[in-house]
């Protein structure tokens, strides 16, 4: 009988902590900036377009489309030039996904290190991982090997004063309760601007969006 009880207590003990883990991790996914469908909700929440001052952004590769035609400003610029390129008075690089492999390069990272302006690698299966690695793994080896499918943008900014040395962003797909919504990307440009405006402003940085 005591062995029965004590099996009932360890079942419950455990489901208990299952439920909790469950419960963070899904709250963790939702944020102000980058909301996500929760199981009582009927409909994912809209993401308000950026607002705030013009940004002027250097992007490698096409122009994304973004819904904010008057307050960004994108100049294009070949990956190679970014050494070449004064990049201060841009307020953050993108990315483009055809061009990360060639920005993964080990060449280009202390482009990244050296600039103090955030650069977004949009669609990164690796994240920020291959940005900030000195080594010679390609950028392919580490998609191979993180392969993340739930965010679309991931950004990176070095700063001096903490202990990693920079900041990592990520920006994930929104959520209908079932599947990650691939088709509409636009509202998480939106919160890409929202991040680059208050590293602009000297406000606090949320490093996971």
């Amino acid at each position: 009988m005591k062995q029965l009880i004590r099996l009932i207590l360890f079942s419950s003990i455990l489901l208990s902590l299952t439920g909790c883990n469950f419960s963070n991790d899904f709250s963790n996914e939702i944020d102000e900036d980058n909301p996500t469908k929760t199981k009582e909700d009927n409909e994912i929440p809209e993401i308000k377009t950026y607002k705030g001052e013009k940004l002027d952004l250097l992007v490698v590769g096409d122009k994304p489309t973004i819904r904010e035609q008057k307050k960004i400003s994108f100049t294009t610029i070949d990956v190679e030039n970014l050494a070449k390129k004064s990049l201060d008075r841009y307020d953050a690089v993108v990315i483009m996904p055809e061009y990360l492999s060639e920005a993964a390069e080990k060449r280009y990272n202390k482009i990244y290190k050296q600039n103090k302006i955030p650069f977004f690698f949009v669609g990164s299966r690796a994240a920020h991982i291959p940005f900030v690695d000195n080594g010679e793994v390609t950028y392919e080896t580490y998609a191979d090997r993180v392969d993340e499918s739930q965010n679309y943008i991931s950004g990176l900014l070095y700063k001096e004063d903490i202990e990693k040395g920079y900041y990592a962003y990520k920006y994930r797909y929104q959520h209908d309760g079932e599947n990650y919504v691939k088709d509409n990307v636009s509202s998480i440009y939106s919160n890409v601007f929202r991040t680059i405006d208050n590293i602009k402003s000297n406000q606090p940085l949320n490093h996971l969006n």
